[in-house]
């Protein structure tokens, strides 16, 4: 087939275009990667402290555009450099101040072309925050118990001190005084002190280099208490309802010797002839308890003994009281509606405390009715009888004050 010639100058600048762009799309893409010397590759820093500025650079084949993916614990970023054939990347201060171990990627577009890690340490030369706790605060004595001493140092951005650091511990107890020297592992240290035999607070402290944690201290308490003794006192011997007798332990220790501590709560127990408990109760200070009961109103007998509930007991007490009174007279007025009782004199025939009970019992053809109580006054107490109450008939009447009763058969209203 022949072209003219005016065709083929037609044709030429199209096929020429056809050429050029099929030259433009298939051209290969060229390659960025890093360049790295081994000289320097061998003294490339790969340990940091933290806190430090931190800047990465890279030498590329060719000029570009890099980023730099970062991540360490704490997170990850991506940072952008300017377009050049040597790169650098300022790490931001969430990476650098953080202990631990940073990974990053150089990416040229979205390709890792260059991989590596580097760590960073505590920064010890800087001011260290000493967080310290202890626990329990309050043990018991004899070796048994124990608490804990704690110390989590830290630099000033947070970070753990490295293991194998020194930390000197000190703790004070009366005239005993003793250092120690602790190292951390696993991003603390620790001291156990079990306690001593002797009751007291123990004081504690701790330093690394020039810097000191705040004073600690743990109460030693005494342990359970052994048996003890009681003794009584009064200030006489008769049944009058009115005086007391007071109750008083010996000094009461645990096993080691130590006092117990004050408001150690003691029982009295006290039981009577008739086999009724009466109770009282008192809480140590100093040692020692006391607790007081009120005599009883009638001839009696008390064995009285103590104890911690659960730990110790006391030995028994055995006291006697004797009657106030051996009569009292009883005066029937107003047809038997009026019964006055007394004067009731104690045992120096000294008239008897007010407030004394005196009971009357009432009985009607042989059957109980009932138990009227009245306290005395100046030695005296008036039954009143009325006849709304109590029906005309033969009453029996029995009168009963401080243990002694007397009876009145017959009596009619």
């Amino acid at each position: 087939m022949k072209f003219k010639k005016k065709h083929i100058i037609f044709l030429l600048p199209i096929v020429l275009l056809a050429v050029g762009f099929s030259g433009v799309i298939k051209l290969p893409r060229q390659e960025v990667s890093v360049v790295v010397l081994k000289e320097q590759d061998a003294s490339k820093q790969q340990q940091y402290i933290a806190g430090e500025d931190i800047e990465l650079f890279f030498k590329l084949s060719k000029r570009s555009i890099a980023h730099l993916y970062i991540s360490n614990s704490y997170g990850s970023t991506i940072l952008e450099s300017e377009e050049a054939s040597i790169v650098s990347f300022i790490l931001p201060d969430f990476i650098v101040n953080k202990k631990g171990k940073v990974t990053y990627k150089l990416l040229d577009d979205s390709n890792a072309i260059y991989e590596g890690e580097l760590r960073i340490e505590a920064n010890i030369k800087s001011p260290i925050n000493m967080e310290a706790y202890m626990g329990p605060t309050s043990i018991l004595v004899g070796g048994s118990d124990m608490s804990s001493f704690v110390i989590i140092p830290s630099d000033i951005y947070d970070n753990p001190l490295p293991d194998g650091t020194p930390v000197t511990i000190k703790h004070q107890f009366e005239r005993i005084e003793k250092d120690e020297v602790i190292y951390m592992k696993n991003m603390y240290g620790r001291k156990d002190l079990y306690s001593y035999n002797k009751a007291g607070r123990v004081l504690f402290s701790s330093k690394i280099s020039t810097f000191y944690s705040k004073e600690f201290s743990i109460d030693m308490s005494p342990t359970h208490p052994t048996d003890f003794s009681i003794s009584s006192d009064r200030k006489h011997f008769y049944a009058d309802g009115n005086q007391v007798t007071e109750f008083n332990t010996s000094v009461i220790r645990d096993r080691y010797g130590n006092v117990v501590s004050d408001g150690t709560m003691v029982e009295f127990v006290t039981q009577n002839t008739s086999g009724a408990f009466l109770r009282t109760s008192g809480s140590t200070l100093n040692g020692v308890a006391n607790a007081k009961m009120l005599h009883p109103d009638h001839q009696d007998t008390w064995k009285t003994h103590a104890f911690i509930n659960g730990m110790a007991e006391s030995n028994t007490v055995l006291l006697d009281y004797k009657p106030v009174l051996d009569d009292f007279d009883v005066e029937f007025q107003q047809n038997n509606r009026a019964i006055n009782v007394g004067p009731l004199l104690s045992f120096m025939e000294q008239l008897i405390a007010d407030g004394t009970l005196v009971k009357l019992h009432i009985y009607k053809d042989g059957i109980f009715k009932e138990t009227v109580v009245k306290e005395s006054f100046r030695g005296n107490v008036t039954f009143l009888l009325k006849e709304n109450f109590y029906d005309s008939g033969m009453y029996r009447f029995e009168v009963e004050a401080l243990g002694i009763t007397k009876e009145f058969e017959n009596k009619k209203l």
